[in-house]
């Protein structure tokens, strides 16, 4: 994982180039949050996929963290796999690896289904806890491929 630092800003970045990728790109200069100051980004029925890869650009909360997590969904069944915490951005930095929930896991960059199955959707969910703000995230990329064919 590549975790660069820039003043108090977070860049999170895959170095890998994926042939046949798919990349996502949302900025977020006025976040229309709820009162539980979380925000959900998806997308439904995408090219398959076998990696799931995430990069952002947020300030640092000076007070609580911004914990980002990820789900898809099985082409084949239509079935969401469970959340998947991916990043806690504040003043303790942290990236996760999750056991695999017999479809999909998360092993610190990158999301990956189980070998020969493949996702046509996927959800990201950003949750501002212990008063960080959720307007703190300025702009993230997803990118999706399907490795298994595209090596």
């Amino acid at each position: 994982m590549k975790i660069k630092m820039i003043g108090t800003l977070l860049f999170i970045g895959i170095t890998q180039v994926v042939l046949g990728h798919t990349t996502y790109h949302k900025e977020l200069d006025r976040i229309a949050t709820s009162a539980r100051n979380r925000y959900q980004f998806f997308r439904i029925d995408t090219p398959l996929f076998s990696r799931l890869s995430f990069s952002g650009r947020a300030l640092c909360p000076t007070k609580g963290h911004l914990t980002f997590s990820v789900q898809a969904r099985n082409a084949h069944t239509q079935r969401w796999c469970r959340w998947h915490r991916m990043l806690q951005w504040g003043k303790k930095k942290r990236s996760y690896a999750t056991k695999s929930d017999g479809f999909c896991r998360y092993m610190h960059v990158q999301l990956e289904t189980e070998p020969l199955q493949l996702a046509d959707a996927f959800r990201i969910k950003v949750i501002g806890a212990r008063k960080a703000p959720i307007t703190n995230l300025k702009h993230f990329s997803v990118r999706i491929a399907d490795v298994m064919r595209n090596g």
